[in-house]
């Protein structure tokens, strides 16, 4: 094989690449929000001792899940602030619409 055809391989090889990434970082744009925290170390040593177990494929993934389970036990505290939203909304119309004419 000449240097030429291994170069002309690399470069496909780097482009192939290069598409696969820009897909699939397209498709996580299109799939996910990333938010940035900060973790206090009792519960960075919890991930920590989860990601070792081999049981999840990274610690985002791992993170996303124990994020899920949060909002699913507390489902009833968020179905009383969504009610409470609602009503605060419905009020905010109302004020706007009353002192529209001033």
């Amino acid at each position: 094989m000449t240097s030429q055809k291994i170069s002309e391989m690399f470069i496909a090889f780097i482009d192939d690449v290069e598409n696969l990434s820009k897909d699939a970082w397209e498709h996580l744009q299109k799939q996910t929000s990333f938010i940035f925290a900060q973790l206090d170390e009792e519960s960075k040593t919890k991930i920590n001792q989860l990601m070792e177990t081999g049981a999840f494929k990274s610690r985002t993934e791992l993170i996303s899940i124990l994020i899920k389970k949060g909002i699913v036990a507390e489902s009833e505290r968020f179905e009383g602030i969504n009610t409470y939203a609602s009503e605060i909304k419905e009020l905010e119309l109302k004020l706007q619409n009353m002192t529209q004419g001033i």
